[in-house]
């Protein structure tokens, strides 16, 4: 494993089963738990995991243990968003 990464978990549940997540090391204190993501985007926990469902990326730690990359998030975000502009 490279000195400037860590292994945070696995990945989503479509990947092949046992692959482990590769993160940068400098990102690591981006990642967010469900309850600190929804206060983040002024949601609730419930509509995390909708979106997640839909997509959201996520390492998964544990069964019922998630976390959330927050620059990975803001991305996909940005690809499922139509952002419109208030004058």
């Amino acid at each position: 494993m490279p000195q400037d990464h860590a292994v945070i978990g696995t990945v989503p549940p479509d990947a092949t089963p046992g692959t482990v997540a590769m993160v940068p090391a400098q990102r690591i204190h981006h990642l967010l738990s469900k309850k600190q993501l929804a206060g983040y985007l002024g949601v609730t926990g419930r509509t995390v995991g909708e979106y997640q469902r839909r997509g959201l990326p996520y390492f998964r730690l544990s069964a019922r243990r998630n976390r959330y990359d927050l620059m990975a998030v803001r991305a996909w975000l940005e690809r499922q968003c139509l952002v419109v502009r208030v004058r």
